[in-house]
């Protein structure tokens, strides 16, 4: 509901993913999305379909959305990340948009590279 107010028109995978990042910082459960996403993560980040239209957005979509959200803010940080809930681009340009718009231009900072280092980030574990 924050973010709606925010940026009404938001794409579904953000709006959800920082719905599940509220839920995570205010203490509630996310229901275990982010394991079911560490157990299918073949998926596209960015390309769900509208929530009614679409019978297959599932737990693991919700996940990587919470999880690339979590991410941005740890990289980030708060203001970085309020700056992105309020940006009214829509998806990955609201995220190149935030980081323009806060002068944070290291190559490896914008959005183009930012989903390709996350995915990196997500095997490393398994190296």
């Amino acid at each position: 509901m924050i973010h709606w107010s925010l940026d009404p028109g938001e794409t579904a995978w953000m709006n959800e993913g920082f719905s599940q990042v509220a839920m995570f910082l205010n203490g509630y459960s996310i229901g275990g999305s982010d394991s079911s996403y560490a157990q299918n993560p073949d998926i596209p980040l960015t390309n769900w379909s509208s929530l009614s239209d679409s019978p297959f957005i599932t737990d693991e979509h919700y996940g990587q959305s919470f999880l690339f959200l979590l991410y941005f803010l740890d990289r980030f940080g708060a203001p970085a990340t309020q700056a992105l809930v309020k940006d009214k681009e829509h998806g990955l340009p609201s995220v190149n948009d935030t980081l323009k718009n806060l002068n944070i231009t290291d190559p490896q900072r914008e959005s183009r590279s930012l989903p390709m280092m996350w995915s990196w980030i997500g095997w490393l574990p398994c190296i």
